[in-house]
């Protein structure tokens, strides 16, 4: 049972195994992913649209290999938060965030609220003058 919104030592520990699960898909994932890079031979596409695709793929790659490591990078700062007992608080209001969240998002650092406010203010700075 939760107290005052605080998970309990079993909802701690399965929170933890989730981030630790996630981490070892990811770093499977990651190292499948450079080694299929580094052995593939992608050879010299001959055409314009050959050239293109290639480029596309490649990039689409790269793209996906960097939000996977920033992901990864997020679940072993949530861990470095557990073992430290900061995990699940928000970095902004020092709020619990909120078991469902972190089920949904375990390396969540804000709170709902909190991170509503700040994709808020992320896009009234893109919003061009």
């Amino acid at each position: 049972m939760e107290a005052r919104g605080v998970p309990d030592r079993p909802t701690v520990k399965a929170l933890e195994a989730l981030l630790k699960a996630k981490q070892r898909e990811l770093i499977v994932t990651l190292r499948n992913a450079v080694n299929v890079r580094r052995t593939t031979d992608v050879g010299s596409a001959s055409d314009l649209h050959g050239r293109a695709t290639v480029t596309l793929d490649d990039e689409l790659g790269a793209a996906l290999l960097d939000r996977q490591h920033r992901q990864l990078a997020e679940i072993e700062a949530a861990l470095g938060r557990l073992d430290r007992g900061e995990y699940g608080f928000c970095h902004e209001c020092d709020v619990f965030i909120g078991v469902a969240r972190l089920r949904a998002l375990p390396f969540a650092w804000r709170c709902g609220q909190c991170q509503e406010g700040a994709e808020s203010r992320e896009r009234l700075r893109s919003v061009p003058s």
